[in-house]
């Protein structure tokens, strides 16, 4: 149980990092690309559109990748580890199962968690991206040509 939860945790952050890069990437360092078509008269929501369009996409489709990668190979694991025994029961007290034989319930594998996890991930980039954006188009496109130049 511990170690599930430190690799749910440890996954959470990882995203929330990859997110954050990828973001930065996308988002960020183009800002040349936004202060040039804020000069040449688009508007912002038109900006913000055409920045996140590319990045929601990536997004979406690694999310998607991920959780059907995720899904299949959870589904493998568990099929092949379901029957079987990983100690020895002979000596346990109060033993029910005397001939060491697994009882496996089947359970019908669904993609919910995949897909609510897909839908997470989906939001939470769109959210990041957002947050960038709206801080990248706050400024004002003369003065990010001209730190652009300096470097």
């Amino acid at each position: 149980m511990t170690v599930s939860l430190f690799l749910l945790v440890a996954g959470i952050v990882l995203t929330g990092f990859l997110l954050f890069f990828f973001s930065h990437l996308f988002i960020t360092k183009q800002a040349q690309r936004t202060a040039i078509e804020r000069s040449l008269g688009m508007r912002p929501a038109q900006c913000r559109r055409s920045m996140l369009s590319g990045f929601v996409l990536l997004v979406l489709l690694g999310s998607i990748l991920g959780a059907v990668a995720g899904t299949m190979i959870s589904g493998r694991i568990s099929s092949v580890n379901a029957g079987k025994v990983y100690y020895d029961t002979a000596f346990t007290p109060k033993t029910v199962n005397i001939s060491n034989e697994v009882v496996v319930e089947e359970v019908e594998e669904t993609g919910l968690p995949g897909f609510c996890c897909m839908i997470l991930i989906v939001a939470a980039g769109t959210g990041i991206g957002w947050a960038k954006m709206n801080k990248s188009l706050k400024r004002e496109p003369m003065q990010l040509l001209a730190e652009r130049q300096e470097e």
